[in-house]
Order: structure tokens, then sequence, then C-alpha cells
């Protein structure tokens, strides 16, 4: 399942509604109201065909900043996927307004965020008038980011592997110094051995990742920026060393290909 991790104040769509339009800050100063980029953002979405299960709005800097967590796609169980998708918007000059969407996403006030693929559109002029295209470039790729990553985990429940195969992914992890030896062997291993979930018991890819992320998500809730890119690495070292046919054939842009 995705995940998404926004460090801001909770707010409503109503509440985004009622801001009015923003100051501009000078002659090249477009900002746009945060509710008009969100209904084209969710216009899109309709348009599109893609399912929001669930979607929350945040501000910060007295609402001149915007942020919305959208989750993609209905997930039922624990074995569901479903793909994490962003909007933040910002009308002080301080950035450009973003679409960034992946299976891990972390946004804070303070202007740091991850994710997979992120495009961003500044706020001068034309900006309005393009914004559209651009939404619909993003959702679209959100849509083959979404079909790639189902791809892999759909591949990886029928990819059995042996313990040797296991230990040596494990090492390889330490060796690359993506995650520290302590938490490879005090905290994945053992859900290895013994998994949290009865149907993880298999021998398995899957199985594997699944106890990397549920490991993981202590360090996600203590230190969200660094965990999240952590989680974002660890799945590329997974697709690279397990490639799955079905999802190497779905490919994504190098230029949408980010973590910032």
């Amino acid at each position: 399942m995705a995940r998404i991790t926004v460090s801001a104040e909770k707010t409503s769509m109503k509440a985004l509604r009622a801001m009015g339009d923003p100051k501009s800050l000078g002659n090249r100063h477009y900002p746009m109201r945060h509710d008009v980029l969100l209904d084209i953002v969710d216009e899109t979405l309709k348009q599109q065909k893609h399912h929001v299960s669930k979607k929350e709005h945040f501000i910060s800097h007295g609402g001149i900043r915007m942020y919305t967590s959208y989750i993609l796609g209905e997930a039922k169980g624990k074995d569901d996927f479903s793909m994490a998708m962003a909007v933040t918007g910002a009308q002080d000059r301080t950035s450009s307004a973003k679409i960034m969407f992946g299976t891990n996403i972390f946004i804070c006030a303070n202007g740091c965020y991850s994710g997979e693929v992120v495009l961003r559109r500044k706020n001068t002029m034309n900006a309005l008038d393009e914004l559209p295209e651009i939404v619909d470039k993003g959702v679209h790729m959100a849509g083959i980011s979404y079909k790639r990553d189902s791809a892999f985990l759909e591949g990886w429940k029928r990819t059995e592997i042996t313990s040797e195969q296991q230990k040596s992914f494990l090492f390889d992890v330490m060796m690359s110094g993506l995650l520290p030896r302590s938490h490879v062997l005090d905290k994945v291993f053992p859900l290895l051995e013994t998994p949290t979930y009865e149907e993880h018991r298999k021998d398995t890819v899957y199985a594997m990742h699944n106890s990397f992320t549920e490991a993981h998500k202590t360090r996600v809730r203590n230190n969200p920026t660094p965990a999240s890119e952590e989680l974002i690495r660890l799945d590329q070292m997974f697709k690279e060393c397990f490639p799955v046919e079905k999802a190497d054939g779905i490919v994504i842009p190098d230029e949408f290909l980010h973590v910032s």
C-alpha cells in the first residue's frame, strides 16, 4: 500500500476556496489559487478514470502554501496496491507548483519533499493556461508508474527465492550503505525469519520486500525525510536485482524521475 506523510496543518477544501485570490508579488509573479489548481487536478483524475480512495488538504505559512495528498486505487487489504500522489502550491514565490507521485511520498512545510516522480510549474505568465496540459501529463505518468509498480509486486509474489539469495540481498543492502547494518540485522532479518502476517511466510521476493517495508515503519515515523528517500532507493534496488518482464516493458522517461 502507498504511504504519504505531510507535515503541515490540516484544512478543508471549503477553507481553501474561502481564501480568495492571492496577491502578486511582482510583475512576473502570477500566483494560483489553491482551489483552482486542485479543481484542475481533480477533473483530470476524473477524465483519466483514476479512483481517489483518500484525499486530505494541508496548509502552512498562514495558508500561503498548500499541500494536498491523494491515494489512488482502492487498497482493501494488506496485499492490495495503491499509488500516492501529492499536489503542492506556493503563493509566495518560494517554489513552483508540484505534482509528485509514487509509493512513498513525504512533504514538509519547510520545503523538504521526496517522491519517485515530480512535475513542476512556476507561477509565471500563462501558468494557469498551461496547467491543464501539465496536470494531464502528470496524471498520465502516475498511471504508468502505478501499472509498473503493480506489475513488479505481482511478479515478486510469484518469484520464489532461496535462503542464500535472501542473505545475499541483505548483504548487498548493507554493503551499499543504503541502510545501517544494525537495522538490517536487528529489524529486517527477524521479520524474514518470522513474518508479521501468515501470508508472508512464503519464500518469495515479495515476502522479503514486505519485511523491509514493515521494518521501515519506525524509521519513517521518527525521521520521515531520509526514511522516505531510503524506501524509494530500496524499491529501485529490488527492481534492479529482481526484474519482472511485464514491468520492464513499462518505461517511465528519465526526465520524470526525481528525489529531492
